[in-house]
């Protein structure tokens, strides 16, 4: 689970959703990201139910995601929300990486 201080608020993930600096999109995730004057990253992870219907799968992905972003070293101080448009995503770990490696202010 991330801190609360590694969180993004709901109301400032809507801003990063309407106007984001970074916007990036693969198969299996999305990423759009936002510039923030903190000297740490945050993140959101959002999946819809048309993704995955039951929660605890949901939340297991989610817990995936998060295990790859707290095993990566290489993340600047952005606002990161991650969409997961596939259930399989977390099968290609180098797909999450090249995602975070491409929003390098």
């Amino acid at each position: 689970m991330l801190s609360k201080k590694q969180r993004v608020d709901r109301d400032e993930i809507g801003i990063i959703i309407k106007n984001p600096d970074f916007s990036i999109k693969s198969d299996n995730l999305a990423l759009k990201a936002s510039k923030n004057n903190l000297p740490y990253p945050r993140f959101s992870i959002i999946v819809s139910k048309k993704t995955e219907k039951s929660a605890v799968k949901r939340h297991f992905l989610k817990r995936k995601l998060i295990s790859f972003i707290k095993n990566n070293k290489n993340i600047n101080n952005l606002d990161y929300v991650f969409f997961i448009n596939h259930k399989d995503f977390y099968k290609n770990p180098e797909e999450i990486d090249n995602l975070i490696s491409k929003c390098i202010i």
